[in-house]
C-alpha cells in the first residue's frame, strides 16, 4: 500500500512538473541575446538603410534588424516596406507567424502594422516627443528590448513625405540599443505605454492614426513624454 501511494506521488509530482514547464515555457525559451549599443548617421535618404544581426550569448545568430528608407527599399517582395523610414526585426530563420516581430498585434494582416515604421508627419514637433510614437520607440519581446532613437531629424522642405502629409525626410541619427529583459516574455512585442488618443492635439492624432492607436484605447496609458 505504501508502495503504490509512493507511486501515486511520484505520478503527480512528474505531473504537476510538466505542467508548470509549460505554463513557463515560453518564458524560458528564448535565447539571451549579446547586448547592442550602436550610432548610425544617414545624411541623404539615400543612405538610409542598416542591416544588422543580434546574437545570441553564444555567439549564434537570433535576430535581424533591418532598416530602409523608402528610396532604399531592396525588391524582394518578402516584405512590404512603406513610409519614410521602416525598421523591421524578425528571427535569422525567417519562421515567425508574423512578417515582423515589431508589431503588438498577433494577428497583423499587413507588414505596416508595427511601430517600426516611422512617418515624417510623427516625427515633427510637437508629435516626435511622445514616447513610443514619436522619434523614440521601446520594443519589448523574447528576453529583450530594442530601442530606437532618431534624433537631428532634418526635413526636406521642398519635397513631401510618404503621405504627402509633411516636409519629407532629408536626413537624422538614429540609436539602436538593445539589452536584455527577462520580464519581455511575448513572442511579438508587448504593449507599451501610450498616450491617450483623445488627449493628443488634432495634428498628432491624424499622424498617429497609422499606428493603430485605436485598436489600443482600451489599454492605453494616460501618460506622454515631455518635450
Amino acid at each position: 500500500m505504501a508502495h503504490l501511494l509512493m507511486n501515486t506521488l511520484e505520478i503527480f509530482w512528474v505531473l504537476f512538473l510538466s505542467v508548470s514547464a509549460l505554463q513557463s515555457g515560453p518564458a524560458n525559451r528564448w535565447p539571451p541575446i549579446e547586448p547592442i549599443d550602436r550610432k548610425y548617421r544617414f545624411s541623404s535618404m539615400e543612405e538610409a538603410k542598416l542591416k544588422t544581426v543580434i546574437l545570441g550569448e553564444n555567439g549564434e545568430s537570433l535576430y535581424i534588424l533591418e532598416c530602409y528608407s523608402f528610396g532604399t527599399v531592396p525588391k524582394t517582395g518578402e516584405f512590404m516596406y512603406s513610409g519614410d523610414f521602416e525598421c523591421r526585426l524578425h528571427s535569422s530563420d525567417n519562421r515567425d507567424h508574423e512578417s515582423t516581430l515589431l508589431t503588438e498585434l498577433t494577428n497583423a494582416d499587413a507588414d505596416w502594422e508595427s511601430r517600426g515604421r516611422f512617418l515624417s508627419e510623427q516625427l515633427v514637433a510637437p508629435c516626435g516627443d511622445y514616447k513610443n510614437l514619436g522619434r523614440t520607440r521601446s520594443f519589448r519581446l523574447r528576453g529583450f528590448r530594442l530601442d530606437l532613437k532618431l534624433s537631428n531629424v532634418v526635413f526636406d522642405e521642398s519635397q513631401r513625405s510618404f503621405s504627402q502629409m509633411a516636409p519629407a525626410l532629408k536626413s537624422f541619427n538614429m540609436e539602436l540599443v538593445v539589452t536584455s529583459d527577462p520580464s519581455a516574455k511575448s513572442a511579438v512585442t508587448a504593449m507599451p505605454n501610450l498616450p491617450d488618443r483623445d488627449g493628443l492635439p488634432e495634428p498628432c492624432r491624424k499622424a498617429f492614426d497609422t499606428l493603430y492607436l485605436k485598436q489600443f484605447d482600451h489599454r492605453a496609458v494616460h501618460e506622454h513624454a515631455k518635450p
